[in-house]
């Protein structure tokens, strides 16, 4: 039997076009005006995710609509803090470096935690593992940013990226995890059992707790 956890929240992410009649689910690096932005700007615009959410949850109860200019102001202002280097932003650890010194600038008090999925098979967290983590940080309305390095069986995911996980379906007894994923502005289903199963360079998870 499946069973669903997800955001509360999850109309935070619709994000409303400036002009015309368009709402996106989550930010997309192609805004980015620049080239290297739109190439590897997929860690800033995932950080601009989590800050969104948190901003919306802890700043503004009201829960105003999110427009797309307001949401591109956001990713370049992350940028300059979680700027990709010459392989991007491959590791957690990385990421979390990065994006603390935004949170330093910005006064929020917040926590980063992580689970990383390394390459060897022998190292990767159980599917009991990963499943906990997921379900702790969504059950605490926390949506989670997700490295993919090598998506090994699960052809949805693009490699060496960066997206926003908002919602899970799951299965202990079959051992089923369903992630939704916003990534291109659009919603995409993934199978996150076969990617832990299959991922031969694997990559990680980071949620802001706060």
């Amino acid at each position: 039997m499946l069973y669903t956890s997800q955001i509360k929240n999850l109309d935070l992410f619709k994000i409303k076009d400036d002009a015309a009649d368009k709402v996106f689910l989550g930010c997309d690096q192609e805004w980015y005006l620049e080239e290297i932005q739109r190439r590897a700007g997929c860690g800033p615009t995932t950080a601009a995710m989590l800050t969104h959410y948190y901003r919306y949850i802890k700043e503004s109860p009201e829960k105003l609509p999110c427009i797309k200019s307001s949401m591109l102001s956001l990713m370049n202002e992350l940028w300059k803090f979680v700027t990709p280097g010459n392989k991007g932003i491959p590791t957690t650890e990385i990421f979390c470096e990065k994006f603390k010194t935004y949170l330093k600038e910005k006064n929020m008090t917040v926590n980063l935690h992580t689970l990383d999925v390394p390459e060897p098979n022998e190292d990767k967290p159980s599917f009991e593992v990963l499943l906990s983590f997921l379900l702790k940080a969504l059950s605490n309305d926390r949506p989670i940013a997700f490295l993919n390095l090598c998506s090994g069986e699960e052809t949805t995911l693009d490699r060496w990226h960066w997206v926003i996980l908002t919602s899970i379906d799951y299965d202990t007894e079959n051992k089923v995890i369903q992630g939704i994923i916003y990534d291109e502005s659009i919603e995409k289903k993934v199978d996150l059992a076969l990617w832990l199963k299959s991922t031969t360079l694997g990559g990680g998870f980071v949620y802001m707790d706060y």
